[in-house]
């Protein structure tokens, strides 16, 4: 069955705000022990993005870094930045430090979503504010709601940074 709705999904928050309204209880997430529905999926999206919008002023068009190994709290931060309408800085963890300060500081995020078990903390004036991954389940069980911003398709989303083989990396 072909759902319509009485206005596109414009944006990839609203997309998957979309899927929790169609989808609550089915696999969202799935991570070693961990599966997450698509409900619980969008509880710990919505704590997080209050979080940020209300204790560090991230708002639509702000760049927020994600220095995150691949598990389950890459997803809900990087949906969260999206709710806010801001934008997601996708760093490589496998980066040098000297690598990762040229791209933060081309960047300027205004906060950094770090693994602090990886995370350079030499790195850690290049963005205003740090949440430490360690935290976030914290912020998930204070929980929040809080109205996602309105977006469009044209905004920018995500920079991710070419390699640079011929030169510096550009983020794109």
């Amino acid at each position: 069955m072909v759902k319509v709705y009485a206005s596109r999904p414009r944006t990839v928050y609203q997309m998957f705000s979309n899927t929790v309204g169609e989808y609550p209880n089915r696999e969202a997430v799935k991570f070693g022990d961990i599966c997450l529905t698509y409900q619980e999926l969008g509880r710990r999206v919505d704590a997080l993005a209050c979080t940020l919008a209300r204790d560090y002023g991230v708002g639509k068009g702000d760049r927020v870094a994600l220095f995150l190994k691949n598990d389950d709290s890459f997803p809900v931060v990087f949906l969260a930045i999206s709710k806010l309408g801001a934008i997601s800085v996708v760093l490589n963890t496998r980066l040098k430090k000297a690598e990762l300060e040229y791209q933060l500081d081309l960047t300027k995020p205004l906060v950094a979503v770090v693994d602090g078990e990886i995370w350079d903390a030499g790195l850690d004036g290049l963005s205003k504010h740090k949440v430490e991954r360690s935290a976030l389940e914290q912020i998930w069980k204070k929980g929040g709601t809080c109205p996602a911003t309105a977006g469009d398709e044209g905004d920018v989303h995500t920079l991710l940074f070419t390699s640079g083989t011929t030169g510096k990396p550009k983020a794109v």
